[in-house]
């Protein structure tokens, strides 16, 4: 999503130089509300739709059962 900037800024994720009049490009809902709080930019208006829940990681692992029938017992 393209937001709008109005004050020069050095994005120190990217290392890139966003100078007056320049979009940034980004769909990180906190990143964007960071840098709006900020005045480096203006949101886009439908920057809500990129607050979505984030998902826990799962720290279980399924294990798969792995069967070589070319093996032979010794």
């Amino acid at each position: 999503m393209k937001h709008k900037v109005i004050k020069y800024f050095n994005c120190k994720e990217s290392g890139v130089d966003y100078m007056l009049g320049s979009l940034y490009v980004s769909s990180d809902y906190e990143r964007v509300k960071l840098l709006s709080d900020l005045g480096f930019i203006i949101p886009n208006e439908n920057t809500d739709s990129l607050k979505v829940e984030k998902k826990q990681p799962s720290n279980q692992r399924k294990s798969k059962k792995v069967v070589d029938k070319n093996a032979t017992e010794n």
